[in-house]
């Protein structure tokens, strides 16, 4: 495929902007949020493989660039995308992936050496994470925070709410003796007897 030749021979690869909103909603229909947010960056590997030469146990990517101590699988769609069960492979081999899709590429581009490297190596918009270490690290820390904000959150509401209750009650009692006394006048005239007198 030439696609992999590209990757193999320039070792450069331009990863896509990643964002998501996590949301967690609260018991009075408030939501707290945060965004995971990968920003976009172009990488060069110290090494790369093949497929044939890399093989991943029951999952082989297209080509395997390797950056420091880090690994990163690129998958290339010419007809199908990575589906569900080996995404499931993916998530457990638990090293991040890239899916570069050429599936709407135009023939005559394969003809233009140089706008097709620019194509496989930096075109953000035909590229996405199929899984990302980074990505699941972020999204597992926020949403713990967001768990801990609303454990806080509703804490605080519950607070609130028994001393509304509390404050209620004491406004209705306010409200039933200021009627005890209406209907009978009497009442606001009795006077605590004085100590020692009876």
């Amino acid at each position: 495929m030439a696609a992999k030749d590209v990757l193999l021979r320039r070792l450069t690869l331009g990863l896509p902007e990643y964002s998501e909103l996590l949301q967690l909603a609260t018991s009075d229909n408030r939501h707290l949020q945060k965004n995971v947010y990968l920003p976009s960056k172009v990488i060069t590997a110290d090494r790369a493989y093949p497929e044939v030469s890399q093989a991943q146990g029951s999952f082989k990517p297209d080509v395997i660039f390797e950056v420091g101590d880090h690994q990163l699988f690129i998958e290339i769609r010419v007809t199908h995308a990575v589906d569900d069960e080996k995404k499931t492979k993916i998530r457990n081999h638990g090293v991040s992936v890239i899916e570069i899709d050429l599936s709407q590429l135009e023939p005559e581009m394969l003809q233009d050496r140089a706008a097709f490297d620019d194509v496989v190596c930096f075109d953000l918009l035909n590229r996405h994470w199929v899984f990302s270490q980074k990505i699941e690290q972020k999204r597992s820390k926020m949403m713990s925070q967001l768990r801990e904000e609303l454990e806080a959150y509703e804490e605080h509401l519950a607070e609130a709410i028994r001393l509304k209750v509390e404050e209620d009650k004491r406004a209705a009692n306010r409200l039933k003796a200021e009627a005890a006394i209406r209907s009978n006048p009497q009442l606001s005239k009795t006077k605590p007897q004085a100590a020692g007198q009876g």
